[in-house]
């Protein structure tokens, strides 16, 4: 997805931190309780929160677990509309960290259809800032290799100027740190469909008909659109690497007296492997969308919709089936906090060749490991045509890389879909079927 303006922001340290005990924590994985409290919308503190020097702030001590190496500890809370900050004391224990090498993670999850984001910092004992995160829309990511044992400051402030109430959670933990060993091998990518949401037929300015763009109108004559998010996250153990170059040539194309370089080549995909070696394979055909004034991996997801049989729970024959819908990768957020092996954002989605503001005529992006992507309903070609289909039950199934062009570790997990009632242009969500982040 392309990105817009996106602010950064210092974090001043603070002093003297005060220390507060430590709170129980519940039974169920943590990448459980989080995206269920994510989901439902109803995050509510985890742990108590003191205002010290304007800052709310708790403590929090990471204790041993057989399994894991260390047990991980969540904060859940909400940045209030006068809030510009909230803020966390984090113990690292040192008996730990002498017996094995590890990294400290620390990350933050807001709903990505908020419109608002938040920063994520973190200071030693003494104030100083030890790490900043990287920008990415719904997630940041703090990765500290060979932490010192003591107390941190975990940060999260509010970004932009926006007021609106932040719900969010923090999960840090240590990870152990693995070798590679054994022969090298390819450390690939595995895309996975999310459930498509936010299924609408809009009206209303911008919107011709019923639901329908200006341009999707000029380019496939759509009349009656079905919108919707569209997803696609990676969980294998390597990135989605793809980078395109002009090198061979650009063929000149034109929108609205602009004239715009039109590549004719492939993406290849970047293959990172055990040993730090990488190769490199063609994965399929470039396209410039004119509309977004950018490139597109073309195909990606394909959108198709089926008569459901809801008594039964079984798909019937398919009704409609959707364009090929393309997308410029980005880190937008994180697919489920407290994931082992999650790494910071790596791409975000500016340099996916927009040839206006980026002349190097090179361009790439990607998808990171534990990271999803998303196309909301509202950009281009992110909908199904619907002209004559009647009222009724219907399963809207979304499949990403459904050509097999990318190359990932195993294609029998690309899907996902959502049942839903259609009556004239109302939409009600009935059973998703799939990962929803």
């Amino acid at each position: 997805m392309s990105g817009s303006a996106k602010s950064r922001k210092s974090y001043e340290p603070r002093r003297g931190l005060a220390p507060w005990a430590i709170m129980g924590r519940g039974h169920l994985p943590v990448g459980v309780l989080l995206l269920a409290a994510l989901l439902s919308g109803c995050l509510s503190t985890s742990v108590p929160l003191v205002v010290f020097d304007g800052v709310s702030q708790a403590k929090l001590s990471l204790g041993p677990n057989a399994t894991r190496g260390i047990d991980p500890v969540f904060w859940s809370s909400t940045l209030t509309g006068d809030e510009a900050r909230q803020g966390l004391v984090l113990e690292v224990p040192t008996d730990y960290l002498r017996a094995y090498p590890a990294s400290l993670e620390v990350s933050v999850k807001i709903p990505d259809t908020l419109g608002s984001s938040v920063g994520l910092a973190l200071n030693d004992s003494t104030g100083h800032q030890v790490a900043e995160a990287k920008w990415a829309v719904a997630a940041r990511v703090i990765l500290v290799n060979d932490p010192r044992p003591g107390t941190y400051e975990i940060i999260v402030a509010r970004e932009g100027d926006s007021s609106q109430a932040i719900p969010f959670v923090v999960v840090a933990q240590l990870e152990p740190r693995v070798h590679a060993s054994g022969p090298a091998r390819d450390l690939l990518p595995d895309l996975v469909g999310l459930v498509p949401t936010r299924l609408q037929v809009p009206a209303g300015d911008g919107y011709r008909g019923d639901g329908c763009k200006t341009d999707e109108y000029v380019e496939h004559d759509a009349r009656r659109c079905l919108r919707l998010d569209g997803r696609v996250g990676n969980v294998g153990e390597g990135a989605l690497d793809v980078t395109l170059s002009a090198a061979d040539g650009v063929v000149s194309g034109v929108l609205n007296n602009v004239i715009y370089p039109v590549l004719d080549g492939h993406w290849v995909q970047t293959i990172q492997r055990s040993d730090g070696s990488k190769r490199q394979e063609n994965v399929g055909a470039a396209q410039f969308h004119p509309w977004h004034e950018h490139f597109h991996y073309q195909g990606l997801a394909h959108y198709q919709i089926y008569a459901y049989d809801l008594a039964n729970h079984e798909r019937g024959a398919p009704v409609k089936e959707g364009t090929k819908a393309g997308f410029c990768f980005e880190d937008m957020g994180l697919l489920e906090l407290g994931r082992l092996g999650t790494v910071p954002p790596a791409y975000d989605g500016y340099n996916c060749g927009h040839p206006l503001t980026q002349p190097e005529k090179t361009w790439g992006m990607g998808l990171s490991p534990g990271w999803f992507d998303s196309y909301v309903w509202s950009l281009s070609d992110q909908y199904v045509e619907i002209t004559g289909v009647p009222d009724g039950v219907y399963e809207l199934v979304s499949r990403v890389n459904s050509a097999g062009t990318l190359i990932e570790s195993k294609l029998d997990n690309n899907e996902a879909s959502v049942v839903f009632r259609l009556t004239g242009n109302n939409v009600e969500i009935l059973e998703p079927h799939g990962i929803a982040p």
